[in-house]
């Protein structure tokens, strides 16, 4: 120690009694260390303490493995809530929108037969009894158009 610090050590020690007892204590304990004997292990414990001292330091030393990559959670998240929103978009537009009819929806086929009676297109056991649907599917744009005009009422 410094002798300024020794000096200032001293001069506490001689008002403070707390202290005093304290380093009184330290002092014996001290004294007891250095008055006891000391055994000698042996050449046979400082082989085993060299041994193990030399693979600690070697385990210590050694290169830690390479840290994988690792993506931060909140990434993840922030990357693949997009991502699933483009793969929403593109597969939507590959999605064929339900089919509109061509034609206004035409009237129910028994309204069509009894519209042809009551416009004299058929007499009373004349009237078809196939499918009028299947017959107007059939049919071209130009002959769908003037059917509907004949049947219309």
């Amino acid at each position: 120690m410094k002798p300024f610090w020794q000096r200032r050590l001293k001069a506490h020690l001689d008002v403070c009694a707390h202290c005093r007892q304290e380093l009184e204590g330290l002092q014996e304990t001290v004294d007891v260390f250095r008055g006891s004997p000391s055994p000698d292990p042996g050449p046979a414990f400082w082989q085993e303490f060299n041994r193990d001292l030399h693979l600690k330091l070697a385990q210590a030393n050694q290169i830690p493995a390479p840290r994988r990559f690792k993506v931060p959670y909140y990434l993840v998240g922030a990357v693949s809530a997009p991502a699933l929103a483009v793969l929403i978009f593109w597969a939507a537009g590959y999605l064929e929108p339900p089919h509109k009819p061509v034609l206004a929806q035409l009237a129910a086929p028994e309204q069509l037969v009894y519209a042809g009676r009551e416009d004299g297109l058929w007499q009373e056991e004349e009237y078809p009894s196939w499918d009028v649907n299947a017959v107007l599917v059939d049919l071209s744009g130009q002959e769908r158009e003037i059917l509907w005009e004949k049947l219309r009422f």
